[in-house]
């Protein structure tokens, strides 16, 4: 995954899923200011809200969650 797609992830995961972002900040009991910091910057995310959200998406999502979370291990 490039560096350009791994800033887009979450975004990217929750607009391939289906779900904007109102209806993923009602499944995740959050704000919609919220979902936005999140996707502007993943990197300040917990793991429990990571795994949240990784499970309010359809497989499509899960396997750009997958790639993101992959990429932390890359070797290059």
């Amino acid at each position: 995954m490039s560096k350009a797609m791994e800033k887009f992830a979450f975004k990217n995961a929750r607009e391939i899923s289906g779900l904007s972002q109102e209806r993923l900040a009602a499944l995740l009991g959050v704000s919609k200011p919220t979902i936005i910091k999140r996707e502007r910057h993943p990197e300040r995310m917990t793991v429990k809200e990571m795994r949240e959200w990784y499970m309010a998406m359809n497989d499509e999502g899960k396997n750009i969650l997958d790639e993101y979370a992959d990429s932390f291990f890359a070797i290059d």
